[in-house]
């Protein structure tokens, strides 16, 4: 028996992927806000000669132009928030690429990227830098430095729709003069020097400007008024008073006599003085005067021939102080009372030298 062979042949058809695709899809890009119209943003490359290219959510802010496979750039995008518009801060753009009887999807995400375009700007209301800005009220003690606002945070609240994240603001003052200053770079206000309110100018207004580095500016108006403080003693309109009590006087059975009235001003507003006898010639327990008020007394007839009065020269010194609740809260006075020889008495003197 004759053999044979049998010969088989295999025929392998390579499988063809039909299905057209993009081939540098998907792909995240990044935008600045404000890029014009126009400019290519990015090229769709396609592995099927002749296939189709359409963008499924066509956006006024990006073109495509389906023979040359170009995203554009449309519509102006901003970055910003600004009321009556509305912009996002990322897109996708989906593509579907056929060829008639097979197809697919990619997909082009394109992120915005914020640029200092947009002016900062203070308060809770939006407004235009060509507006009129909102005035922040502050108040600060007399003899201090730093501001504490009354419609104000402690911090500058001052608004960038670009944000803090690309830059720092840049601050400064209009209309200050050389009263105030602030830091350049946290906005913190004070004054130059401590301020008096009895010496200084009592209110004084001034701009903050807030800049971005692109040059636009923000501005609030700021209005700081002093506050007083206790911080001046009382003043006495004398520093000596000179006055004289005769011997005996008063009627029967009535010692006590004015001597003096004192008087001190403060020129802090509302500060309340107390008066005091607190030394002098005039020593307890047999004290011939007592204060009340601001009014010194005598507590019993002052007699010209008394040794004690012989001795002090015929007059007594006494001390008198003002205060209040201040720093300093002191002021001290002497009131030298001379004690005056009746005339009756004065004429017997002179008849028996006679």
């Amino acid at each position: 028996m004759t053999g044979f062979q049998l010969l088989v042949l295999i025929l392998v058809i390579p499988y063809c992927l039909c299905v057209p695709h993009i081939t540098n899809l998907p792909k995240t890009i990044i935008m600045n806000e404000g890029t014009p119209a126009n400019e290519i943003l990015y090229s769709l490359e396609v592995d099927t000669t002749g296939a189709t290219v359409v963008n499924d959510n066509p956006s006024v802010h990006f073109d495509f132009d389906d023979s040359t496979l170009v995203v554009t750039a449309g519509t102006v995008v901003n970055y910003d928030e600004i009321p009556g518009q509305v912009f996002l801060q990322s897109y996708r753009l989906d593509f579907t690429i056929t060829d008639g009887a097979d197809s697919s999807i990619g997909y082009l995400t394109i992120q915005i990227r914020d640029q200092p375009d947009t002016a900062p700007w203070f308060g809770t209301t939006y407004y235009e830098p060509t507006g009129t800005p909102p005035t922040y009220n502050a108040l600060m003690n007399e003899e201090q430095s730093t501001i504490f606002w009354t419609a104000f945070p402690p911090s500058v609240e001052v608004n960038d729709p670009d944000g803090n994240d690309l830059y720092s603001l840049t601050y400064s003052l209009g209309g200050a003069s050389s009263v105030f200053t602030v830091d350049s770079s946290t906005g913190t206000i004070s004054a130059t020097s401590n301020l008096d309110f009895e010496t200084d100018t009592q209110t004084y207004l001034f701009d903050l400007i807030a800049t971005d580095p692109s040059g636009l500016a923000g501005t609030c108006s700021v209005s700081v008024s002093l506050v007083d403080l206790n911080d001046n003693s009382p003043i006495f309109d004398q520093g000596i008073y000179l006055t004289e009590v005769q011997e005996h006087d008063g009627t029967a059975g009535h010692t006590e006599i004015v001597v003096q009235t004192v008087t001190a001003v403060d020129i802090d507003a509302g500060a309340a003085i107390t008066y005091a006898l607190v030394g002098g010639d005039d020593a307890p327990p047999n004290s011939k005067f007592y204060l009340a008020g601001n009014i010194i007394r005598t507590t019993a007839s002052l007699d010209y021939e008394d040794p004690v009065v012989i001795g002090r020269n015929y007059q007594y010194d006494l001390i008198v102080t003002a205060s209040d609740v201040g720093s300093p809260s002191v002021a001290t006075a002497t009131v030298r009372v001379k004690v005056g020889i009746k005339s009756h008495v004065l004429n017997i003197f002179i008849q028996v030298c006679e």
